[in-house]
């Protein structure tokens, strides 16, 4: 029995031989499409990198001011994004594995833990966190309907004090930036340097995402896919 090719030429899909202008045509297509598409993927990309290094940058953020790493602070928004239920879990499985090496913390007063857990009390904690973590109002489907109404009760709650904390926290961030920029002009100036040279830098400053797209070289005609590898680097 003849073996069949394993690589047959163009034209098998159909059964039936392509000419040289059908060859010709079609690569022209798949060309064009696979470009076009590249270029898609190069634009995405961009304002993928663009918002990564926002992110980067809230990070460092979080680091200069509260000498926090980012290893801790996204571990501690990872524990935001738990159910109260699931917080109380975890918190007594970390407060056990401490106690079993010696390490106690105080004896923990869990309301989540046993038959006597008042499932309003639950409710209005779990609505609270999501409230204080800036998530939609939607209560989880683990909470009944009838504690929907303490769910969002403690939602209002949550999304009150954000309020307030975000109106506080952006307050001292602008502070604290103004002081440390009114320090560096003094220096400039006992230095006998012009505090307002460095002020075309603001002025310059370049949004992220534009950055990243003209880095990319999307915006660009992309005659080679040479451009769109390293983009993709």
């Amino acid at each position: 029995m003849a073996r069949a090719k394993k690589n047959p030429g163009p034209g098998h899909n159909s059964g039936e031989p392509l000419t040289e202008d059908e060859i010709a045509s079609l690569e022209a297509l798949f060309s064009q499409k696979i470009r076009a598409k590249l270029h898609v993927f190069a634009e995405a990309k961009a304002v993928a990198d663009a918002a990564r290094q926002e992110v980067n940058d809230e990070f460092a953020l979080v680091k200069g001011e509260l000498r926090i790493s980012r290893k801790d602070f996204e571990a501690f928004m990872a524990k935001q994004d738990l159910s109260e239920a699931e917080f109380a879990h975890e918190f007594e499985k970390e407060m056990a594995r401490y106690r079993r090496h010696g390490m106690p913390v105080g004896t923990q007063q869990d309301m989540f833990v046993g038959d006597t857990v008042d499932d309003q009390v639950v409710a209005r904690a779990d609505g609270k966190r999501a409230g204080l973590r800036g998530a939609d109002p939607v209560p989880p489907t683990y909470i009944s309907g009838v504690l929907v109404q303490d769910w969002m009760a403690g939602y209002h709650a949550g999304q009150s004090e954000l309020c307030m904390r975000l109106d506080k926290g952006g307050a001292l961030l602008a502070a604290r930036q103004a002081a440390a920029k009114a320090a560096t002009n003094a220096g400039k100036l006992q230095a006998g340097e012009d505090p307002d040279e460095e002020e075309v830098d603001e002025e310059e400053e370049i949004d992220h995402s534009a950055k990243a797209l003209k880095k990319s070289g999307w915006m660009e005609p992309a005659d080679d896919e040479a451009e769109f590898a390293e983009a993709a680097a």
